[in-house]
């Protein structure tokens, strides 16, 4: 291997010192003018290596390098600036994204993403949690007769255990403490939560979004399937 062992001329020399100097300034590395006193404390100091150099000569050179640092800056400014425009677009578009997979899911169940046949299977698990609850069925064993036992209802009853869960939504700031249940859509294969008491309750919807509203966060549900199943006759 070979190197390169020719030395620079004495006037590119001059220049790397005198660029050096002028990107350290442009760059605000160096907060001091060209001349102040501290400038013959460093090394990138065009004076001292040319102290019997004219002052036209030096003002000419330092001239030039200064314009070059600011173009150099600008440059990097305007490369900065495209890559922050192109890292927003892409935030953007993630966020937008998302919004769009959200209202997707909203939309979706808003059209009802169950086929007849699920839907139908549905509503006679539903009518069968509410006669199982009008008969004071207290499933868990704690004296009251509320959401727990419909969710685990409808766990027991419904007729594909594999696209059933039970699950619960734990909310202090909204002071919702709720348990329903999911299910898993054959169409989309994608897990939509449902309001056990629907039938019960005489709600207009059982779709936990459509009962509840903005009390109800989708975001911090739980899937508390294992800590109920031990109810499930």
């Amino acid at each position: 291997m070979s190197y390169n062992n020719t030395l620079p001329s004495s006037s590119d020399a001059f220049w790397s010192v005198a660029l050096e100097c002028a990107l350290r300034r442009s760059s605000h590395a160096c907060r001091h003018e060209f001349d102040d006193a501290i400038c013959s404390r460093y090394r990138a100091y065009i004076r001292t290596y040319a102290p019997n150099t004219s002052e036209p000569a030096i003002k000419m050179l330092m001239l030039q390098a200064d314009t070059v640092a600011d173009d150099d800056q600008k440059r990097n400014r305007n490369r900065h600036v495209g890559f922050a425009f192109l890292c927003a677009v892409f935030i953007g578009l993630a966020v937008y994204g998302w919004f769009q997979r959200q209202e997707l899911r909203k939309d979706s169940a808003d059209i009802n993403p169950l086929t007849q046949t699920e839907t139908n299977e549905v509503m006679v698990t539903l009518n069968r949690v509410s006669k199982a609850l009008d008969n004071g069925a207290d499933v868990n064993h704690d004296g009251l007769i509320n959401c727990i036992d419909a969710a685990i209802l409808f766990y027991q009853f419904y007729p594909e255990r594999d696209r059933v869960s039970i699950a619960s939504n734990r909310n202090k700031k909204k002071d919702f403490f709720h348990a329903f249940n999911y299910i898993r859509a054959k169409q989309d294969g994608l897990w939509y939560p449902i309001e056990p008491q629907a039938v019960w309750s005489n709600l207009p919807s059982f779709w936990m979004d459509k009962v509840w509203g903005n009390k109800y966060d989708q975001t911090i549900d739980l899937n508390t399937t294992d800590e109920y199943v031990k109810f499930v006759k």
